[in-house]
């Protein structure tokens, strides 16, 4: 039967080990997405207000015939586009995405419910764009015959010189057209859940059931937790020398807590050579992706929740281990062997004499006093 026990007590150390690591990462997930609040925060300093002005600056340029931007014109979209949409009330609409997202992800509706209506702030942008090419085009000199029989296009932002038949009415009113019909951003001028879609053309939210994927984050922690005390209790109840129980329980933890080091180590590695290469862009004033950013942001955060984990299951192992070395071993009554005491044997002599005694005959009873 002991070899059972044993076998059983491998299997539950395997098991231990497993759960132990997927505790630590469902508590590291859980801590990072569970709440929106972790989100919200790595979104804002992920520059997605800026790649949300340079989307609208390339879509400004296409909606006016795909104008080449100069460093003259980039700075003037970029100015009306954050007059226009301000950061403080990009980062309250990106707010309301999320909670709608988690609202959804909580079981609340059948897809997310929000609609982020940016048609004001197209207005203003057109606005505002179309009165400095107005004073722009304004400011041009009169077109000489021969220079208006050179020209080859009568964009107003490539033309040096002011065509007679075009006034600056013309200018502007065209300039506002051309940005309040064209695909700025988004066509119908809102964001919704319906907005955002996946490679095959299909809503992100329609993928897969994504609020049983979010319970079932939620509960992780719990149900690992339960089953790492559950295989704790049947390798102590397996092994009723409590000493073998603390060597497998003390190499789990350690197992563990170096697997959960190592890579938490790697990652901040990696996230160190990212760090470098997102200053070096910052040095040279050029585009950070914002999507690696957040990922950048996230798993540093869930790799320093791994790194803290590991460290404790590193001193509970080292607690395992004290406590094996300061329990001495039982001595029970299995334990001990029985010693018989040494046979000595007679010598020659003794034997001799003892063969040449005469038998002993049993002692006389006295006679009997005949009164």
């Amino acid at each position: 039967m002991w070899w059972i026990k044993r076998s059983l007590s491998i299997i539950l150390t395997v098991i231990l080990i497993v759960s132990l690591f997927g505790f630590a990462v469902s508590i590291s997930l859980s801590s990072a997405f569970v709440s929106p609040n972790h989100l919200k925060t790595w979104i804002q300093q992920s520059n997605f207000y800026d790649s949300f002005i340079n989307k609208a600056k390339h879509d400004t340029a296409n909606s006016l015939g795909g104008i080449p931007l100069n460093p003259q014109l980039n700075a003037e979209i970029s100015a009306d586009l954050k007059a226009s949409l301000p950061k403080p009330q990009f980062n309250n609409d990106t707010n309301t995405i999320i909670d709608s997202n988690y609202s959804w992800l909580k079981g609340n509706g059948s897809k997310p419910d929000f609609n982020i209506s940016i048609a004001q702030p197209k207005l203003d942008f057109a606005g505002r764009f179309a009165n400095y090419v107005d004073q722009r085009y304004e400011n041009l000199p009169k077109c000489t015959v021969s220079e208006i029989a050179k020209l080859n296009s009568t964009n107003p932002l490539t033309l040096t010189c002011q065509i007679p038949t075009i006034t600056p009415t013309i200018v502007r009113n065209e300039v506002m057209n051309n940005i309040e019909t064209s695909k700025l951003v988004v066509q119908n001028a809102g964001i919704n859940a319906d907005s955002f879609k996946l490679s095959n053309g299909r809503p992100y939210y329609s993928a897969f059931n994504a609020s049983t994927a979010f319970s079932a984050l939620q509960l992780a922690p719990v149900v690992l937790a339960v089953i790492s005390l559950l295989c704790i209790a049947g390798i102590v109840i397996l092994n009723l020398r409590k000493r073998l129980a603390m060597i497998l329980m003390g190499i789990s933890f350690v197992f563990t807590g170096i697997i959960l080091i190592l890579s938490a180590s790697i990652n901040n590695q990696l996230n160190s050579s990212l760090d470098s290469a997102l200053q070096k862009h910052l040095a040279s004033n050029t585009y950070i992706t914002p999507t690696e950013t957040l990922i950048h942001k996230a798993t540093s955060y869930i790799s320093g929740i791994n790194l803290n984990i590991g460290v404790a299951y590193l001193i509970v192992s080292l607690v395992l281990i004290l406590l094996f070395l300061l329990r001495k071993p039982r001595i029970t009554q299995g334990n001990l062997k029985r010693v018989e005491p040494p046979k000595v044997e007679s010598s020659t002599l003794e034997r001799r004499l003892i063969s040449k005694r005469p038998p002993r005959t049993p002692p006389r009873k006295p006679p009997k006093l005949i009164q």
